[in-house]
């Protein structure tokens, strides 16, 4: 008898090849803009009686850019003030003779005719009094405005102001001073039709400007083209730049994840 064979199965080694693909960030050349760009003008004419900036200054919200002669504004409202205060005693004589003619008339002394003149002069000073406080109220506010302020925080871009330079605002008021935001620009760039999908407001992103990088976020995609062949459209990225102030139309690289 033969003795009995055995088969040892053949061990099969299957080798798994893993590959990971890595996607590259996506690199967009883009300017710089700004932010929040906003020419100030001031509302009232004048002599401009102090300059208080220069370009490339940051300034605070609510800090002085220029101021015009106050005395025009301050002699004006002294005046109307001193009329408001005449006209408030001659209010109070009417209002006293009106309330005087009604007690009289309750009484029968006094007759229809007298009770509504006396009341009339009431209406009168009254309308006066009122009248010229409403006046006084608008060269308050004339002075006010007399006084350029910035409206954020920000930089100073431009300055058409000098001391002596008279103002006027009864045409088109010149602008004196051109700020934008501080801490905050704009990089824009022209995106390709292809690569649209793959974007949407929000996105994070780094935006590269002289070897430095900063955060950034994706703003807006325009829906009008800004290139035709190939076809390309606009789209802007907030970057924060903090303390450091950078130049418009400076060269920049948009990073994305």
């Amino acid at each position: 008898m033969k003795p009995p064979m055995y088969f040892v199965p053949a061990l099969s080694v299957v080798v798994l090849l893993v590959t990971s693909t890595v996607a590259a960030a996506q690199e967009l050349t883009a300017s710089l803009g700004w932010a929040r760009r906003t020419e100030l003008a001031l509302p009232v004419s004048g002599v401009i009686s102090e300059v208080a900036v220069t370009v490339g200054q940051r300034v605070d919200k609510g800090a002085v850019l220029v101021r015009l002669d106050p005395r025009p504004f301050q002699a004006q409202v002294e005046r109307v003030r001193a009329t408001l205060d005449g006209l408030h005693e001659v209010r109070a004589e009417a209002e006293r003779e009106r309330d005087r003619a009604v007690e009289l008339y309750e009484r029968t002394v006094l007759s229809d005719h007298e009770l509504q003149l006396a009341k009339i002069g009431f209406a009168r000073a009254d309308a006066d009094y009122r009248r010229t406080k409403a006046g006084l109220r608008e060269l308050e506010l004339e002075l006010a405005f007399s006084v350029l302020r910035a409206p954020f925080n920000a930089v100073v871009i431009e300055r058409a102001a000098e001391v002596g330079q008279a103002v006027s605002a009864e045409l088109q008021p010149r602008v004196l001073v051109t700020v934008a935001e501080a801490g905050i620009m704009r990089a824009r760039v022209d995106v390709d039709s292809a690569r649209l999908r793959e974007l949407a407001p929000g996105d994070r992103a780094t935006v590269e400007v002289g070897g430095k990088a900063y955060p950034a976020e994706l703003k807006w995609i325009g829906l009008e083209p800004s290139q035709q062949q190939p076809l390309r459209y606009p789209a802007e990225f907030e970057l924060v730049t903090g303390a450091e102030v950078l130049r418009a139309g400076l060269p920049a690289t948009v990073r994305m994840p």
